[in-house]
Protein backbone atom coordinates (compact mmCIF):
# COMPACT_ATOMS: atom_id res chain seq x y z
CA UNK A 1 0.00 0.00 0.00
CA UNK A 2 3.11 2.24 0.99
CA UNK A 3 4.59 1.78 -2.66
CA UNK A 4 1.37 2.56 -4.06
CA UNK A 5 0.88 5.45 -2.41
CA UNK A 6 4.63 6.48 -3.08
CA UNK A 7 3.86 5.94 -6.75
CA UNK A 8 0.60 7.81 -7.26
CA UNK A 9 2.58 10.82 -4.99
CA UNK A 10 5.53 10.83 -7.43
CA UNK A 11 2.55 10.93 -11.02
CA UNK A 12 0.85 13.55 -9.20
CA UNK A 13 4.00 15.75 -8.68
CA UNK A 14 5.51 14.67 -12.30
CA UNK A 15 2.02 15.79 -13.91
CA UNK A 16 1.75 19.06 -11.74
CA UNK A 17 5.20 20.03 -13.12
CA UNK A 18 4.23 19.15 -16.33
CA UNK A 19 1.38 21.23 -16.42
CA UNK A 20 3.71 24.32 -14.58
CA UNK A 21 6.14 23.85 -17.68
CA UNK A 22 4.43 23.95 -20.33
CA UNK A 23 0.85 25.97 -19.64
CA UNK A 24 2.18 28.60 -17.44
CA UNK A 25 1.20 32.43 -18.55
CA UNK A 26 -0.10 35.37 -17.11
CA UNK A 27 -3.11 37.77 -17.63
CA UNK A 28 -3.04 41.51 -17.20
CA UNK A 29 -6.25 42.87 -15.41
CA UNK A 30 -8.10 46.14 -16.50
CA UNK A 31 -6.16 47.36 -13.88
CA UNK A 32 -2.73 46.81 -14.73
CA UNK A 33 -2.34 43.92 -12.57
CA UNK A 34 -0.86 40.77 -13.51
CA UNK A 35 -2.15 37.76 -12.91
CA UNK A 36 0.21 33.87 -13.70
CA UNK A 37 -0.90 30.98 -13.09
CA UNK A 38 -0.69 27.00 -15.27
CA UNK A 39 -4.05 25.21 -16.33
CA UNK A 40 -4.18 23.74 -19.79
CA UNK A 41 -5.78 25.51 -22.55
CA UNK A 42 -5.85 26.13 -26.81
CA UNK A 43 -2.63 27.84 -27.73
CA UNK A 44 -3.99 28.04 -30.95
CA UNK A 45 -6.50 30.92 -30.35
CA UNK A 46 -4.06 34.02 -29.39
CA UNK A 47 -4.69 37.20 -31.01
CA UNK A 48 -3.70 40.70 -30.55
CA UNK A 49 -6.21 41.77 -28.01
CA UNK A 50 -6.14 38.58 -25.92
CA UNK A 51 -2.42 37.46 -26.28
CA UNK A 52 -3.25 34.45 -24.17
CA UNK A 53 -6.35 32.93 -26.15
CA UNK A 54 -9.15 32.52 -23.11
CA UNK A 55 -10.51 35.01 -20.37
CA UNK A 56 -11.23 34.02 -16.58
CA UNK A 57 -13.72 34.83 -14.55
CA UNK A 58 -12.64 36.81 -10.92
CA UNK A 59 -14.08 33.30 -9.61
CA UNK A 60 -11.62 31.56 -11.66
CA UNK A 61 -8.47 33.61 -11.11
CA UNK A 62 -9.06 33.29 -7.79
CA UNK A 63 -9.08 29.75 -7.46
CA UNK A 64 -6.24 29.39 -9.75
CA UNK A 65 -4.21 31.64 -7.65
CA UNK A 66 -4.90 29.46 -5.19
CA UNK A 67 -4.02 26.19 -6.88
CA UNK A 68 -0.60 27.85 -7.91
CA UNK A 69 0.23 28.60 -4.21
CA UNK A 70 -1.29 24.94 -3.30
CA UNK A 71 1.45 23.55 -5.73
CA UNK A 72 4.41 25.31 -4.82
CA UNK A 73 3.75 24.60 -0.87
CA UNK A 74 3.47 21.00 -1.90
CA UNK A 75 6.52 21.12 -3.51
CA UNK A 76 8.40 22.54 -0.73
CA UNK A 77 6.72 20.04 1.67
CA UNK A 78 8.14 17.16 -0.39
CA UNK A 79 11.50 18.89 -0.21
CA UNK A 80 11.69 19.21 3.23
CA UNK A 81 9.99 15.88 4.32
CA UNK A 82 12.64 14.35 1.89
CA UNK A 83 15.85 16.00 3.21
CA UNK A 84 14.33 14.99 6.95
CA UNK A 85 13.89 11.52 6.29
CA UNK A 86 17.41 11.71 4.85
CA UNK A 87 18.54 13.42 8.44
CA UNK A 88 16.68 10.72 10.22
CA UNK A 89 18.18 8.04 7.83
CA UNK A 90 21.73 8.92 8.54
CA UNK A 91 21.79 9.48 12.20
CA UNK A 92 20.26 5.80 12.46
CA UNK A 93 23.27 5.19 10.55
CA UNK A 94 25.56 6.95 13.16
CA UNK A 95 24.25 4.60 15.55
CA UNK A 96 22.26 7.13 17.37
CA UNK A 97 19.86 4.76 19.56
CA UNK A 98 23.07 3.36 21.49
CA UNK A 99 23.73 6.49 22.65
CA UNK A 100 20.45 7.46 23.84
CA UNK A 101 20.31 3.72 25.47
CA UNK A 102 23.30 4.36 27.45
CA UNK A 103 22.25 7.78 28.87
CA UNK A 104 18.67 6.60 29.43
CA UNK A 105 19.27 3.57 30.89
CA UNK A 106 17.94 2.54 35.05
CA UNK A 107 21.77 2.65 36.27
CA UNK A 108 22.25 3.05 39.84
CA UNK A 109 24.00 5.69 41.64
CA UNK A 110 27.24 4.53 43.77
CA UNK A 111 26.35 4.47 47.70
CA UNK A 112 27.41 7.19 49.90
CA UNK A 113 29.50 7.06 52.18
CA UNK A 114 28.96 8.58 55.38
Amino acid sequence: MKKILAYLSILLMGIMIANQAIYFHSHVLIDGQIISHAHPFNKTEKSKENPTGHTHTNIEILVLAQLTIFFLLTITAFLVLLKVVQFLNRIEKTNFYAFKELWLSPLRAPPLNL
